[in-house]
């Protein structure tokens, strides 16, 4: 049976805080030492990370449910409904489905992966050519956006790790690995962006910090316990096709309803790079941040016990199934309301303050250049006035010079008999 404990709850609290807030804590920073061209970019690119999410299509929370169905108990894996199984014995857990569920998880995030890298240097590339009108709008366009697009490919590779360990309810030990990626990121930000790296800066520490994430979450789960009980299992392509398409049953349904949930409230992001100032796209990207982060932490509690949730259905206890769900619910309306009413009255403020901040100082730094330029200007209309002025004068004086000579000379008179 899956157990999720206090400590899982807490880790998982802490952690998401630390994800979430890692981009507030950066962001006086960021809008400080960006430019409002950059501020625009950088959040373009948290929307196409975004959207880089919808090519997963459903599969991971699939994947983790079934990796929660085999630790509770199940057997085998059904296209429709679930293997239930009796409340009385203990649980044999199958792991050569457990071993064929990380086979075909490493099969489709090598090919999501490989297959969003190409979407994002080919299509992504034009779109970013587009709004950065030739790349010219911020140094290292071209250089930012080809690391940002390989870090978010090595991102979903590596996507399997997580719904693993979230699948048999080590949610601990998930989060431990996600809250000390996030610390350093916070460190390598701060560290690039006072060195003087801009968003080329911002997007380096968010591609070094995945892979200490990363590391952690394999060594958490790949112990030489649980490679011991796998590897006596050759997985054949027979298997790896049948689990395949009953995951894939269940998840390009539950993709669908990612994508409308995504054109809801994320594409517009994209019109917004398009069609409005680079201001107003810095403005409308920090509000969907704000209210990105209020929805993560209103989820946080119901996401902890998914685990528990799958294994609950196994069992069959839907007594328990029911009062737990009722009650995460209410804790996710309670966060939520709270949460939004907050967002209403300080966000107004905090924009007209930051944003404001830096879109006067942007034009200060404008006019002050423009002033610059007329003094220029005027000092090279001045000293050309001066030196056609002096040359002038140097030819009087010299004529006059010469005049005098010729008056002043005088010559002996003889008078010749």
């Amino acid at each position: 049976m899956i157990k999720i404990s206090k400590a899982d709850i807490i880790w998982n609290y802490i952690a998401q805080f630390f994800s979430l807030t890692s981009g507030l804590i950066t962001l006086p920073l960021i809008l400080k030492m960006l430019t409002v061209e950059e501020i625009a970019l950088n959040y373009i690119f948290l929307t196409i990370s975004s959207l880089v999410l919808l090519f997963d299509f459903g599969f991971s929370p699939q994947f983790s449910r079934n990796v929660s169905y085999v630790y509770g108990g199940a057997q085998s894996l059904k296209k429709e409904g679930i293997e239930e199984r009796s409340l009385i014995g203990g649980i044999d857990i199958n792991y050569r489905l457990i071993a064929t569920l990380v086979k075909v998880g490493q099969y489709v995030y090598l090919r999501l992966a490989l297959f969003v890298l190409f979407v994002m240097l080919t299509i992504g590339t034009l779109y970013i050519y587009n709004v950065t009108e030739g790349f010219h709008l911020v140094p290292h366009t071209l250089l930012i956006w080809t690391l940002f697009s390989v870090s978010t490919a090595f991102a979903i590779y590596y996507e399997y790790y997580n719904f693993l360990l979230t699948g048999k309810g080590a949610i601990k030990e998930t989060k431990i690995a996600l809250l000390i990626s996030r610390i350093i990121y916070i460190i390598l930000t701060f560290l690039f962006l006072y060195i003087g790296w801009g968003l080329l800066g911002v997007v380096l520490a968010n591609f070094i910090a995945p892979f200490v994430n990363r590391i952690l979450c394999y060594q958490f789960l790949f112990t030489e316990e649980f490679r011991n009980k796998l590897k006596s299992y050759h997985i054949s392509k027979e298997e790896i096709n049948t689990t395949f398409n009953t995951i894939w049953y269940n998840a390009k349904k539950l993709g669908l309803v990612f994508v409308g949930a995504y054109a809801i409230t994320k594409f517009s992001m994209f019109l917004a790079g398009l069609y409005l100032s680079k201001a107003e796209v810095a403005s409308y990207g920090l509000m969907i941040q704000l209210v990105g982060v209020i929805s993560a932490v209103a989820t946080t509690f119901f996401s902890t016990f998914q685990p528990k949730f799958a294994s609950l259905r196994v069992e069959n206890n839907t007594q328990e199934f029911t009062k737990l769900l009722a009650f995460s619910m209410n804790i996710f309306l309670i966060i939520f309301v709270i949460g939004f009413w907050l967002l209403a009255l300080l966000v107004p403020t905090f924009l007209r303050f930051w944003i404001g901040r830096k879109v006067d100082a942007f034009q200060r730094q404008f006019n002050q250049e423009m002033k610059e330029e007329q003094r220029n200007t005027q000092q090279r209309y001045y000293n050309s006035s001066t030196n056609y002025t002096g040359q002038t004068g140097y030819s009087q004086q010299s004529k006059q010079s010469k005049e005098k000579k010729i008056v002043g000379e005088y010559i002996d008179y003889e008078e010749i008999e």
